[in-house]
């Protein structure tokens, strides 16, 4: 662990999960007009659910292993499932996830930093 401090290795394994859906989307974005492509993402809470459940075990999981492949069919006559309204939602959704948890960092080192130079 980074830190015997919970707080800080919960954000490092959200922001990772956040970050490996984050590239999921853009390569789903880039993939819209590719033939026969099926959209990706990453089952984000249940990613985040075994992440906190092997905290105490300091067992680091994957996000790799969370990535799920959307077969469903496809309105489109070149067999592409990518929806861009859906993940431009997932990328600007994604976007402030990240942002929340870096604010939230930001404020814990903010609190230590006083503690440190208060002593």
């Amino acid at each position: 662990m980074i830190n015997s401090d919970l707080s800080i290795e919960i954000a490092n394994r959200c922001l990772r999960g956040l970050w490996a859906d984050q590239n999921l989307t853009s390569a789903n974005m880039a993939n819209a007009d590719t033939p026969g492509y099926k959209t990706r993402q990453l089952d984000f809470e249940s990613y985040m659910e075994d992440a906190l459940s092997t905290l105490p075990q300091n067992q680091e999981i994957d996000p790799a292993q969370y990535i799920n492949t959307d077969n469903s069919a496809s309105l489109r006559v070149d067999g592409s499932n990518v929806d861009l309204e859906q993940q431009t939602v997932r990328l600007v959704q994604n976007s402030l996830r990240y942002q929340t948890v870096l604010s939230q960092l930001g404020r814990k080192f903010d609190l230590l930093n006083s503690v440190v130079r208060d002593s």
